[in-house]
């Protein structure tokens, strides 16, 4: 509080006719900087700025000039990327990683009696990465194909099993022979018999891994 009273009680008018008066003849016609009393100096409201000179010019062009060049480059480098993708083999690859997770899902399940949420994602994240690798794929086409297959994977991974259980009810009935006679109202059947709220959550987790690593990241 003291200093402001000090900048209030500040009288400018003297202070700098006090200052004006002590520049000697030869500074006014020497044509030098007249050298006021620091206090005025030292209570300018507005500080001068220093020009920019043309080494700071030179040097905003070229921040400049290389912030186009990187922009070029990531447009060129987006291009050759979408050059590469291939959906043909992005479906070759999702569909042969599909059919070995359903066997993988059925054999698990069927040994340990029991449905392990995370083999969901785990069926997500295979079909997925494969059609990445496979697709190089970059646009969300790539990524419904994997939520898709991923999905049909585990519906189709899940009939199996029960038809397995149901199997293990007839010692004259194989495994192979339950899943040969299979077809697609037998299939619905047990998938409306066998229903539970924690399919949904099943179902979710493979859509969602699947659409996620099916989609190429830069």
């Amino acid at each position: 509080m003291r200093d402001n009273d000090n900048i209030d009680d500040f009288d400018y008018e003297k202070d700098f006719n006090e200052a004006f008066n002590n520049v000697t003849e030869s500074e006014i016609i020497d044509n030098q900087p007249l050298s006021l009393d620091p206090v005025i100096e030292r209570r300018s409201i507005f500080p001068m700025e220093d020009p920019v000179d043309s080494t700071q010019q030179n040097n905003i062009i070229s921040n400049e000039t290389v912030m186009q060049m990187i922009t070029e480059n990531n447009i060129e480098d987006f291009e050759r990327l979408k050059a590469e993708q291939n959906f043909p083999m992005a479906v070759l690859g999702g569909v042969l990683a599909s059919i070995i997770c359903v066997f993988i899902w059925a054999i698990i399940t069927v040994a340990t009696k029991y449905q392990i949420s995370y083999m969901a994602m785990g069926v997500g994240v295979a079909v997925g990465f494969t059609i990445q690798k496979f697709g190089k794929g970059l646009t969300p086409v790539y990524g419904i194909l994997g939520a898709g297959l991923a999905l049909i994977a585990c519906f189709c991974g899940n009939i199996i099993s029960y038809t397995c259980f149901i199997a293990d009810q007839y010692e004259s009935y194989s495994y192979l022979e339950a899943i040969s006679n299979l077809n697609w109202d037998i299939s619905m059947s047990i998938a409306i018999e066998t229903f539970q709220p924690m399919d949904v959550l099943f179902y979710g987790l493979a859509i969602y891994t699947g659409y996620m690593f099916s989609i190429k990241r830069n």
